[in-house]
């Protein structure tokens, strides 16, 4: 080490660390999440069309929206997955009201055949539920989601497959001691 000058090791820290971050660029980048900013379609049989979003929605694809009482009780919107597959897609739902009344998340083919759906008929406020729906894709390659409920003055938050990424504590703790490195060795020259 003391063969290098103070340029020469700034760069051999920075170099480690990007070394050592870019081990985590997979995690970073893994889910693409599309969060609902106008409404999805109210009309099971005109779905929102999600699929130039989600080249194939089963890999690191997610969905975050929100219904209400209050003339959008239904959301429904169609994505391209693999086809024949068998998945586990999660989910969660939160409110910050309690229900006592249904919640649906359903899922279809393209063509509209029920595959397979959750219900809660129970929800406290300020605690998410959380759960998955398991099914095999149609041959097709496309499904259709439907979330509805039938809950009272309310406003209803869901997410359906993968969610943004926490960053990890083991990439916090190498991007602080890149930085605590760094200032280190700037405040010995």
């Amino acid at each position: 080490m003391s063969n290098l000058n103070a340029s020469q090791l700034n760069k051999a820290l920075i170099g480690a660390a990007l070394a050592g971050l870019s081990c985590f660029a997979p995690e970073a980048g893994a889910a693409t999440v599309l969060t609902e900013t106008t409404d999805f379609s109210n009309d099971f049989s005109a779905p929102t069309n999600l699929s130039s979003t989600f080249p194939n929605f089963l890999v690191g694809g997610g969905v975050a929206g929100q219904i209400d009482t209050f003339g959008d009780n239904i959301d429904t919107f169609e994505l391209n997955v693999t086809p024949n597959t068998e998945v586990s897609i999660p989910w969660s739902v939160s409110s910050s009201s309690a229900i006592n009344q249904y919640i649906y998340l359903s899922v279809y083919d393209d063509l509209g055949s029920y595959i397979n759906g959750s219900n809660l008929e129970t929800l406290e406020s300020n605690t998410p539920f959380q759960s998955t729906l398991d099914f095999t894709t149609p041959a097709s390659g496309k499904i259709r989601f439907l979330v509805s409920q039938e809950a009272s003055s309310t406003t209803l938050n869901y997410t359906i497959g993968a969610t943004v990424p926490e960053p990890t504590t083991g990439l916090l703790s190498l991007a602080g001691l890149a930085a605590a490195a760094l200032r280190r060795r700037r405040e010995s020259l």
